[in-house]
């Protein structure tokens, strides 16, 4: 196997495990024990899909830029940290900043 499929099956199996990401079923629990209403809950997933769907595009060309690994390592510390803002999180205005942070992040 030469370095490039090497590096290609490695990706593939980072963005898999990243999708994969076991907070997403629990999620809705979370935010519902901080107690918001299911309302606020799907404007924070709208948000965050309106965030991935708006800098798709921009995320691939700063990558273009500076390199993809570069980039995915800083999406991936952009998730690490909406990950803990979010437990650290206490009210729908805390909560709103992260779909933002992370949208751009999954993008």
């Amino acid at each position: 196997m030469n370095e490039t499929n090497k590096d290609i099956r490695l990706y593939y199996w980072f963005s898999f495990l990243v999708g994969f990401y076991v907070a997403n079923g629990t999620a809705v629990l979370f935010a519902r024990q901080l107690g918001l209403e299911f309302s606020q809950i799907f404007t924070l997933t709208g948000v965050y899909m309106l965030m991935f769907i708006l800098f798709e595009i921009p995320t691939g060309a700063f990558a273009d830029l500076i390199g993809r690994k570069k980039t995915v390592m800083l999406g991936c510390l952009m998730l690490t940290a909406a990950a803990i803002a979010s437990g650290a999180s206490n009210n729908f205005g805390q909560l709103f900043s992260l779909p933002l942070n992370s949208g751009v992040a999954n993008a």
